[in-house]
């Protein structure tokens, strides 16, 4: 049977026959990122208060950051754009680009992936909410 193994630090070092391990590695797969082997069991330690501090406000950053990359408004001609990061710098570059070239209608890929004749108004309106959006994620005034 084919197992992954792991050293005892909890880093996967690869795969191989269950009989052959390393004398360092082990079968079992860490439960947390904090365990610790004590030679036969992975055991998760009591976490200090500073530890604790810690892993919640990197379990916070991890959903903001999952919440910002799923990020999507809708305008209130009822068009839903995505409104992540990259999203957010192709509509200001959309607006740049239409108002240079004194455009008012253009094709916009959707958040469903559908594409759409939009008005620069429309697209103008979608970045604003998009920068709202992100403010309010991230907590910061606009």
């Amino acid at each position: 049977m084919i197992v992954y193994y792991y050293d005892v630090k909890g880093d996967q070092m690869g795969a191989g026959d269950s009989a052959t391990l390393p004398d360092n590695a082990t079968g079992q797969m860490p439960k947390t990122e904090n365990d610790k082997w004590d030679g036969s069991q992975w055991v998760t330690p009591d976490l200090s208060p500073d530890e604790i501090k810690e892993r919640e406000r990197r379990d916070a950053e991890a959903l903001r950051n999952q919440t910002l990359s799923n990020l999507t408004v809708t305008t209130s001609s009822g068009k839903t754009f995505d409104a992540n990061n990259q999203a957010r710098l192709d509509m200001q570059s959309g607006i740049t680009a239409a108002i240079y070239q004194k455009k008012t209608k253009e094709r916009w890929r959707l958040a469903d992936n559908s594409e759409k004749e939009i008005t620069l108004d429309e697209l103008q309106e979608a970045s604003a909410l998009a920068i709202q959006a992100y403010a309010t994620v991230k907590k910061i005034g606009v």
